[in-house]
């Protein structure tokens, strides 16, 4: 590489800059609807897409969303497995879990996701708390094991 002429941008990050209003449009519009949106994320194709989940009415969001966007052939409203709401309910009852549990002490790491689906980092090899957690929410979280050498 010559470094008196640096690298162009990516494909992906002129794609980005394409679609910044939009992706800050689908943000916004996911945020007024907490009780149904999921989240928002990218879909890297190519194309880049970007994805609303969404809990029910598709059809609706999807509609809204395509009628906000420039770019509406690049927005896809999809199904969410819980909304956002839902997922920091989810969220803040593990975080009182934790407090009340010593046990719970093992969960590191909480985050919803743009799917609906809350990741819920524990240390290595706590098999029995992410076994009460996975009874307790379902396919509404997704247990990670913290890497053994993960510092906490």
């Amino acid at each position: 590489m010559n470094p008196s002429h640096p690298p162009g941008p990516t494909w992906f990050e002129v794609e980005r800059a394409k679609l910044s209003d939009d992706i800050d449009a689908v943000r916004r519009y996911c945020e007024r609807h907490p009780a149904e949106a999921s989240g928002v994320r990218l879909d890297h194709g190519p194309p880049l897409r970007i994805v609303a989940h969404f809990v029910h009415d598709l059809p609706r969001h999807g509609a809204a969303l395509r009628a906000l966007t420039t770019h509406p052939d690049r927005v896809v409203a999809t199904r969410g497995v819980s909304s956002r709401a839902e997922q920091d309910r989810i969220i803040h009852e593990i975080r009182s879990l934790r407090t009340g549990d010593i046990r719970t002490w093992s969960i590191v790491g909480l985050g919803p996701g743009a799917d609906g689906i809350v990741t819920v980092r524990v240390r290595h090899g706590e098999h029995a708390v992410a076994a009460e957690l996975e009874a307790q929410f379902g396919r509404k979280i997704q247990v990670i094991f913290a890497d053994a050498s993960t510092a906490f």
